[in-house]
């Protein structure tokens, strides 16, 4: 019935002309040379992982992500079947696409991962679908990275009490980001307003500390680990009867004017430098925000 050359007694599919006794074994599902097994080499004709693919086809009957015709992904594996892995048959940029400001690789069964960043950008959150998420501020991200390199605020007024607000972050595990400024004492008339005052504005979760030194980078210490504000000041509250005979009561009544009811006032312009760290050392990308002032408190 079939037109294969065999009578049907002989014939253990006389209705499909390319089963019958003799005939070569294909990898079809199929009892081709009747010998009632569909067994064509290499291993036969199941499909023991359920991806549509013949087990005499498969190069991998076991896992379903393998198989002739998938497509090749980043996993160690190889998924089309096609004796190639991951990048050395497809290039690394279009296997694993890279995100924003990123620069991927195949890290075969761990997946596609960030390698590095563009300059001052930074992975804090371990995230691969947004990339390096995170700018460093201020940047480049080498900008006030030690004392030496200190970003400078400028000078303070005490008379003029100026102040300076800055923000910034540490998106790199154990960066510092360190300030200097000159806290100027000005020539003073009727008591002394120097009062040179750091604080937090904007310190999330408390995460942020800051060390200060007056003078030089290995200066007085006057803040270790300071969480909240530090100042140093010199202006002692001012009294109407003033200091007879230079009675101890430090600069609130000092003048530059010699006078014998008030002190001299002392010149104490310095130079402070402020350091700002991240308690645990941890990579945030969350800002804090610092003022500086001076004569304003």
């Amino acid at each position: 019935l079939d037109m294969d050359g065999l009578l049907s007694c002989v014939d253990c599919d006389d209705n499909d002309p390319i089963n019958f006794p003799g005939n070569p074994e294909k990898c079809d599902g199929k009892d081709n040379d009747c010998n009632m097994l569909a067994d064509a080499d290499p291993l036969g004709e199941i499909d023991g992982d359920n991806d549509g693919v013949l087990s005499c086809d498969d190069c991998d009957d076991n896992d379903k992500i393998n198989f002739p015709g998938n497509t090749e992904v980043c996993d160690g594996q190889d998924n089309n079947c096609n004796q190639q892995v991951d990048q050395a048959e497809i290039p690394n940029n279009v296997l694993c696409p890279p995100p924003k400001d990123a620069v991927t690789e195949c890290a075969g069964g761990l997946g596609c991962k960030i390698k590095s960043c563009l300059n001052d950008f930074f992975d804090v959150n371990n995230n691969y679908g947004d990339g390096c998420e995170c700018l460093s501020v201020p940047a480049p991200v080498t900008l006030g990275d030690s004392c030496a390199n200190a970003i400078s605020l400028g000078t303070l007024s005490d008379v003029l009490k100026d102040k300076k607000t800055v923000s910034a972050n540490t998106p790199a595990s154990g960066r510092d980001v360190w300030y200097s400024f000159v806290g100027q004492d000005d020539a003073d008339v009727n008591g002394d307003e120097y009062h040179v005052d750091i604080r937090f504005t904007n310190n999330p979760g408390n995460a942020f500390a800051m060390d200060v030194y007056r003078g030089s980078c290995g200066g007085a210490q006057i803040a270790s680990a300071e969480s909240d504000k530090t100042d140093w000041y010199t202006d002692f509250n001012y009294t109407l009867a003033g200091c007879t005979n230079l009675a101890p009561c430090g600069e609130g009544n000092c003048t530059n004017v010699p006078s014998s009811s008030k002190n001299i006032c002392h010149s104490d312009t310095a130079t402070f430098y402020v350091r700002i760290y991240e308690k645990s050392s941890q990579a945030t990308c969350t800002q804090f925000t610092i003022e500086a002032s001076n004569g304003v408190y």
